[in-house]
């Protein structure tokens, strides 16, 4: 760390489980912080060295920026992040809407994403904790605006399921994986409860086949 003056900390995490996900639940910091600060999309964000975050900020950014305006928010909606981890969306979001909900299961990604949320002065975003196939249905009543950022294996069927029954006015679909994005599209825009009107990629890691894509869908009358 003297050597190297932009070294902020040393940590050892702990995965005993022999499955792909790349996190165990305890880390060690040997030296240093556990945080990095991160400015990102106007905000100060501190990032624990084992949540998730992009890589590509800049690739991030630009997306965050696509959705604004094509999402065209309103100050008096209400706003719903689905799988919102530590908030990567919802917080540049949140200025631009009455009320901002974050839905995420994993608790440290929801503490963190408080803790950010305070750290930028935004009071009206409320993190939740729970699996969004869980809490999804149980919501009382549905935001003028949804979100998706799902990981690779798409949405739950409960999610499509809720969606459909209680359509929300815009949805945002941000898939990571283009087979199970066409997947769930279907789903959503059968039978005309749903109307597709938007489709960019963005390549978040170039050279690969890896790629992003944000959708934009209405619902129809």
């Amino acid at each position: 760390m003297a050597r190297y003056p932009n070294l902020k900390g040393v940590l050892v995490n702990v995965q005993p489980q022999p499955t792909n996900t790349i996190f165990g639940p305890v880390t060690h910091c040997l030296a240093g912080q556990d945080w990095l600060e991160e400015h990102f999309a106007g905000l100060v964000l501190r990032l624990r060295g084992d949540a998730f975050f992009q890589v590509h900020t800049e690739a991030a950014e630009a997306l965050v920026s696509e959705l604004r305006d094509r999402l065209a928010l309103q100050p008096h909606e209400t706003l719903l992040d689905a799988y919102a981890g530590i908030g990567t969306l919802v917080l540049p979001l949140a200025p631009h809407v009455r009320r901002a909900i974050a839905l995420e299961r994993n608790p440290q990604a929801v503490r963190q994403g408080q803790q950010n949320a305070a750290l930028n002065g935004l009071d009206n975003v409320e993190f939740c904790e729970g699996a969004v196939e869980v809490q999804l249905p149980r919501w009382p009543e549905m935001p003028e605006v949804v979100v998706l950022d799902p990981p690779r294996k798409g949405c739950d069927p409960a999610v499509m399921a809720t969606l459909r029954e209680r359509p929300p006015q815009r949805l945002a679909y941000i898939g990571c994986h283009p087979a199970t994005l066409a997947r769930d599209l279907a789903q959503l825009c059968a039978g005309d409860r749903f109307r597709l009107t938007y489709v960019r990629p963005f390549d978040f890691f170039p050279q690969t086949h890896h790629v992003e894509t944000l959708t934009i869908l209405t619902r129809t009358p």
